[in-house]
């Protein structure tokens, strides 16, 4: 395994999108509600800072059999949001690791941060995402991605959203036969409703094509699902399934990698 500058690209990512979030307006205080009104309720106030009004999760799957064969599998999710009215920012740290019969079947990380910047009175946005990622049992040691562009809302409601962006994307792996930055063509699409008040869908669909190399394609897919089991503790449980294909996979260890690559778990998860 060769690990090398993995650290410093988590920084480097991390510094990067952190500070693209920062720059981002912070909306002024609204005056206050009309005392007046009785029984109105009284608009919460917009964030004062970049930590302030985030909404996250914590999300943690632990499974194990023992007997004529031993295997343990762990998963752990932090996730979160912040919607102003000037942009939506997010981030997810994923880690997973799985071993059977003392072979490591999984060991992989992944931190993502995004920010999309909202344009006044319009469906349009722009955006900006960084993806560092981290795969033992992969051809490459570790993958790094930023990538910018523009989006449009096809549904913005409370309770559903439905948004697709397009844009352009540079990656760099670490570990593989090729070291050098590749430019990507990039389209995703995502979609969340909200199907009563306990239970909550997500999906998702995306697509990279290697600018360099016409057959160098990347497809993922994932879907989730969210069922709250004990609202006093905001505890629920989540079903999540993900798999990418990947036209290329590379080579190690002289066997040609997986074209598809697909994970399914089932964690508990507490909102923040």
């Amino acid at each position: 395994m060769r690990a090398d500058g993995l650290g410093s690209w988590w920084l480097a990512l991390v510094s990067g999108l952190a500070l693209g979030t920062l720059v981002s307006p912070t909306v002024a205080q609204d005056g206050a509600a009309d005392e007046d009104a009785e029984g109105a309720e009284a608009e919460e106030p917009p964030p004062s800072g970049f930590f302030d009004g985030w909404d996250g999760r914590f999300l943690v799957g632990v499974f194990g059999t023992t007997g004529n064969s031993e295997s343990n599998t762990i998963e752990f999710i932090t996730d979160g949001e912040r919607d102003t009215d000037e942009s939506r920012s997010s981030y997810e740290l994923l880690y997973n690791f799985s071993r059977s019969d003392g072979e490591i079947g999984a060991n992989n990380a992944r931190l993502t941060l995004a920010n999309d910047y909202k344009i006044p009175d319009s469906d349009w946005f722009a955006y900006v995402e960084g993806i560092s990622e981290y795969d033992e049992l992969k051809a490459w040691d570790g993958r790094f991605l930023i990538e910018a562009g523009v989006g449009y809302q096809w549904i913005d409601e409370e309770d559903e959203r439905l948004v697709s962006r397009v844009g352009g994307a540079g990656e760099l792996e670490v570990g593989s036969a090729d070291t050098s930055w590749n430019p990507l063509l990039t389209f995703e699409t995502e979609y969340e409703t909200a199907i009563d008040e306990r239970q909550d869908f997500s999906a998702f669909v995306g697509a990279l094509f290697d600018l360099s190399d016409g057959e160098n394609v990347r497809v993922t897919a994932g879907a989730e699902y969210s069922w709250l089991i004990d609202p006093d503790r905001n505890m629920s449980l989540v079903g999540r399934v993900e798999t990418e294909f990947d036209a290329q996979p590379g080579v190690q260890n002289g066997v040609e990698d997986n074209e598809f690559d697909t994970s399914y778990s089932i964690l508990l998860s507490w909102e923040y």
